[in-house]
C-alpha cells in the first residue's frame, strides 16, 4: 500500500484514512496547520504522520510539493507497463509499420513484464533482436512456439541498428528508444480515468504509478491511461 499525505485546516475528525484510488487503495494522513501553527509544530507533525505509516509498512507515497514526507512513488513499474505503446510510437515518429520493423529488446533477467513485452514483440515486428545474459533457450522457445523471427545476444552493433529498442537495462553502446529503469526520462502525456475515483491531490502520473506497482495492473488499463491513442 502506497501513502498520501495532505495538508488541512484544523477541524474534529480522523487523521487517518483510507481512499479509494481507483482500483486500489490508499492510505490517507490529513496534516494539519494554519498561517499561524508554527513550523517546528509543523514539521513534527509531519514526522508523526510519516514514523505511523512507516510502522504500518509504507514508505512510498504522495506528499505536496512543500513538504517533506514519503518517498515519491517509483514509476519504473509504469514505464514498464507502457514500453510496447511507447515504442509503437517511435515506430509512427519515424513512419515505419509495426509488421516491417526489427526491433531490440535489452535485459538482465526474466521477470513477468519482459516477458509480455517480449512475447508483444515477436508478435507484432517482423524481427526481433533480444539482448539477454542466457536468452539463447527463449529465443529457441520463441522460434518453436510462434514461427517468429528472433535473434539473441549479437552486441550492441545489431541493436544500434535496430528501427527501435526498449531497454529494461542499460548497455554500453546502445541508445534505446525506450528507457524503463531511468525516472529522469520523459513519460508520454497521462490522464486519470473519470470512471475512477481519486484523490486531488495525487496527478495521473503518480496514480498510474501508484496501480502500476501493485498485482492489479491489467494490460488493457494502457488505453485508459493515455492522453492519445496511436
Amino acid at each position: 500500500m502506497y501513502g498520501v499525505m495532505v495538508w488541512r485546516e484544523p477541524v474534529k475528525g480522523p487523521l487517518i484514512q483510507r481512499w479509494r484510488l481507483g482500483p486500489i487503495w490508499v492510505q490517507g494522513v490529513w496534516i494539519q496547520r494554519t498561517e499561524r501553527t508554527p513550523n517546528w509544530l509543523v514539521r513534527r507533525r509531519v514526522a508523526q504522520g510519516v514514523r505511523w505509516l512507516n510502522q504500518q509498512g509504507i514508505h512510498q507515497g504522495v506528499c505536496p510539493p512543500d513538504m517533506e514526507g514519503l518517498e515519491p512513488v517509483s514509476t519504473v513499474a509504469l514505464r514498464q507497463g507502457l514500453a510496447m505503446v511507447c515504442l509503437e510510437r517511435c515506430l509512427q515518429e519515424k513512419g515505419l509499420p509495426p509488421q516491417q520493423a526489427t526491433v531490440g529488446l535489452v535485459a538482465e533477467r526474466i521477470t513477468p513484464q519482459v516477458m509480455r513485452v517480449i512475447e508483444g514483440l515477436v508478435l507484432c515486428h517482423r524481427h526481433l533482436c533480444l539482448q539477454m545474459p542466457q536468452g539463447e533457450q527463449m529465443c529457441e522457445a520463441l522460434r518453436r512456439l510462434y514461427g517468429v523471427a528472433v535473434q539473441c545476444n549479437l552486441g550492441a552493433e545489431a541493436l544500434e541498428n535496430c528501427d527501435g529498442v526498449v531497454a529494461f537495462a542499460p548497455m554500453d553502446g546502445v541508445h534505446p528508444d525506450v528507457v524503463t529503469y531511468q525516472e529522469a526520462q520523459p513519460m508520454p502525456p497521462l490522464q486519470w480515468p473519470a470512471q475512477w475515483t481519486c484523490p486531488p491531490e495525487v496527478s495521473p502520473l503518480q496514480a498510474w504509478a501508484m496501480v502500476a506497482s501493485t498485482e492489479t495492473w491489467k494490460e488493457e488499463w494502457v488505453k485508459l491511461a493515455l492522453v492519445t491513442e496511436f
